[in-house]
């Protein structure tokens, strides 16, 4: 169990792909892993959703 409020109880790999939907549930809720995350997301697959 989670001593601190920062603590997470759960922790899961889950497909970048899914990262910006699971911040939108708020099921990602420490901002330092939301900014992190995000970056990654759109460092990795960004230019794939992007239109030219």
């Amino acid at each position: 169990m989670p001593v601190e409020a920062i603590e997470s109880a759960r922790r899961e790999w889950v497909p970048l792909e899914r990262v910006p939907e699971l911040v939108v549930r708020g099921e990602i809720r420490s901002a330092n892993a939301v900014a992190a995350l995000l970056m990654l997301h759109h460092c990795r697959l960004g230019s794939h959703n992007e239109q030219s």
